[in-house]
């Protein structure tokens, strides 16, 4: 065995600014000795210090220096973008592509990436782009070769590829989710040049290539292109920018890695305010005003952001936080394993409205393989987009419908409401129940009802409702067959009919929610301990023992402290201590509980006329809900719900209310093919 040297050897200092290459070239030789040695001494196979062959030392000194030299190019080149920035009126822009290169007034740059001047064959293939096919994939670069043009300029490279070149040949890029300024959409929605707009063109090119040399090009070894819409997409014609919105999952999935751009933040904020926060206050403050920033506020970017491997972060002085995989300094994974240790402050009512901005980021961090309808509703509920068909062509994203993006547009309607019923009926074709568990909106935001569809949700408007967050289906229906005959029929189980409502009394404090809930049962009960067990555990989300195998000092304390409960005038010790018994927690449960039902309900199975009680989500248009059927769909659950215990509440065939804590409660099986309208 050779022998290991413990010795540390002192690092070498590097020389000073204003060294020489030739100064440069005997320090990087003299590192790569150094670091060769460590390497021997690190492992038995490695060879000794005497071992290392020269000419391979040399290279790597080579390799080294050229790798300085490339900086230093690269640096002049942003040097110069820099300059062409600050003296924009006397600049010029020179745009490579192919064989073609043109100088342009930084101005006249809105108009040429707008319309198809940019155009050419394929990087790769050579071949061009068909009308109607493939649309181009353009990136761009900043070109190391400056102008010499005696006024301030810069140089750029286009490059246009099909997305499947792109791939083949595994170009590194990264493509850019952000949310659009004012006057971007302005232009884009008039048609017409704006100087503004033009100015915000040319400033985020020029900004993000030089951002993507500083920091990723060093992170990659290689060169990284960008994909950003403001300058990759021809927003002037109709026809290619609707095929490249169709495939922006493919092209931010293909990417390698998705910038996000929060351009209301800048690095000393996210470093010094958020992270390094010194107050309560402060911490929400922050994370408020962090998820409410307008990336958050936007539709398209969170199936941009959910589709990629990989993420980095940009702030507003186009500055990155790398994704790395270990939490490092001034990295987004510091950033994000921030956020995921406070994501506790988002349940707080103070930040509660930004709670649903969470999703994105959460749902990209598990990576799930395929989303609920449910959940990708609640990805966009209450994000802006400009047309509400768009919400439905961007769920087809979520959801992975359709072999391409291609296909899936011919097949959505053109009107929103039929969009959305199409998507709904092609999630219930696959086994998804979630369409038909959507509480819908009410008073003012109350939809118009579709015939034949009374139970669709969103056609209209998205609202962010917090019922409508069921979470991932952790275990399938045991019947996944849900269109029969080209009707919405699936087969459901019986559990029987409403005779009895005590309705909610729509307090959020949960010792008063569960002292309501106690009392009902112990009335409906007669104070009965194993009927109040068997009732509270569909009231409840519970791991509770089976009634039938309690322990008689179990038993004996749970009848002393409900008896307690129902003698004394003055009982929130009394109900505390019923609560630590049954594992309820009341700083969490009065949530959770609204979103499993605003109703407790008697109700009779029409079999074995046993009558028990649930608790239901009855929408507020029911006037007298006496007499409505209640049917479970065997097998199913979501993180919001208890297993076999996901069901509908209908009236004349119309679905009126859900189930989601509606475990059995006799052991009659009755099951049948059930039309929904």
């Amino acid at each position: 065995m050779a022998h290991i040297s413990n010795t540390i050897t002192a690092p070498i200092e590097a020389p000073g600014e204003n060294s020489t290459p030739d100064e440069w070239f005997i320090w990087t030789r003299e590192l790569v000795t150094q670091e060769r040695q460590s390497e021997a001494r690190s492992s038995d196979n490695s060879p000794t210090a005497e071992e290392v062959e020269p000419d391979e030392a040399i290279t790597l000194e080579r390799n080294i220096l050229k790798n300085m030299r490339a900086a230093e190019t690269a640096r002049v080149a942003i040097d110069a973008s820099n300059a062409a920035l600050k003296a924009f009126n006397n600049s010029f822009v020179k745009v490579s592509f192919e064989n073609n290169c043109t100088e342009f007034r930084p101005l006249d740059l809105l108009s040429f990436f707008w319309n198809n001047g940019p155009d050419t064959p394929c990087s790769e293939c050579s071949q061009p782009f068909v009308v109607n096919g493939e649309p181009p994939i353009r990136t761009a670069l900043l070109d190391l070769e400056i102008p010499n043009t005696g006024h301030p300029s810069t140089s750029i490279r286009i490059r246009n590829r099909h997305i499947h070149c792109l791939e083949n040949a595994n170009i590194k890029y990264i493509a850019v989710s952000h949310a659009w300024h004012p006057d971007i959409a302005v232009a884009n929605g008039s048609g017409e040049f704006s100087s503004a707009a033009a100015t915000r063109v040319v400033e985020t090119l020029l900004k993000t290539v030089m951002a993507t040399i500083e920091t990723l090009v060093p992170e990659y070894h290689a060169v990284v292109e960008v994909w950003h819409d403001y300058f990759s997409v021809p927003q002037w014609l109709p026809s290619t920018k609707e095929a490249l919105l169709l495939r922006l999952p493919r092209i931010f999935s293909s990417a390698t890695a998705c910038i996000v751009h929060l351009d209301n933040f800048s690095w000393d904020q996210l470093r010094n305010s958020i992270m390094r926060h010194k107050s309560q206050e402060i911490l929400e403050s922050c994370m408020k005003a962090f998820f409410k920033s307008k990336w958050f506020e936007r539709m398209w970017v969170s199936l941009e952001y959910l589709v990629c491997e990989t993420v980095h972060l940009m702030t507003s002085d186009y500055r990155i936080f790398l994704y790395e995989d270990g939490p490092v300094a001034g990295t987004f994974s510091e950033l994000w394993g921030f956020f995921t240790d406070k994501q506790g402050h988002l349940l707080d009512s103070a930040l509660v409205d930004t709670s649903s901005r969470w999703h994105a980021v959460r749902y990209q961090i598990l990576r799930q393989t395929t989303l609920t309808y449910a959940q990708a509703i609640s990805l966009i509920a209450d994000k802006k987009c400009s047309y509400h068909r768009d919400r439905f062509l961007a769920l087809c994203g979520f959801l992975k419908l359709g072999q391409s993006y291609t296909e899936i547009s011919g097949y959505v309607p053109l009107g929103a409401a039929d969009a959305c019923r199409w998507v709904a009926m092609e999630c219930l074709q696959r086994g998804d129940y979630s369409p038909l568990l959507l509480v819908p909106f009410s008073r003012s935001y109350q939809e118009a009802t579709i015939p034949g569809f009374s139970w669709l949700v969103g056609h209209e408007k998205a609202i962010g409702l917090i019922g409508n967050d069921l979470g991932a289906a952790e275990f399938g229906a045991e019947e996944e067959r849900i269109i029969r005959d080209n009707m919405v029929k699936p087969v459901l189980q019986a559990v029987g009919s409403i005779t009895e409502v005590a309705s909610g009394t729509g307090v959020s404090d949960g010792l008063s929610e569960f002292s309501r809930v106690v009392s009902c049962l112990l009335e409906w009960n007669n104070g009965c301990t194993g009927l109040f067990m068997s009732d509270i555990r569909r009231a409840y989300d519970l791991s509770l023992r089976d009634e039938t195998t309690l322990s008689p000092e179990y038993d004996e304390k749970l009848h002393g402290l409900l008896r307690r409960v129902q003698n004394s005038d003055d009982d929130e010790d009394y109900l505390s201590e019923l609560a630590t018994l049954l594992s309820v927690n009341l700083e969490t449960v009065a949530r959770r509980l609204w979103k499993a039902g605003n109703s407790l309900c008697r109700v009779r199975c029409d079999a074995c006329k046993q009558t028990s009680t649930f608790q239901l989500y009855l929408f507020p248009s029911n006037q007298n809900p006496v007499s409505l059927q209640v049917f479970r769909i065997p097998g199913l659950k979501y993180e919001s719900s208890q297993r076999n215990g996901v069901g509908l509440v209908l009236s004349d065939h119309k679905i009126v209310g859900r189930m989601l804590y509606g475990i059995p409660a006799c052991a009659c099986d009755i099951r049948k093919e059930v039309a929904l309208f």
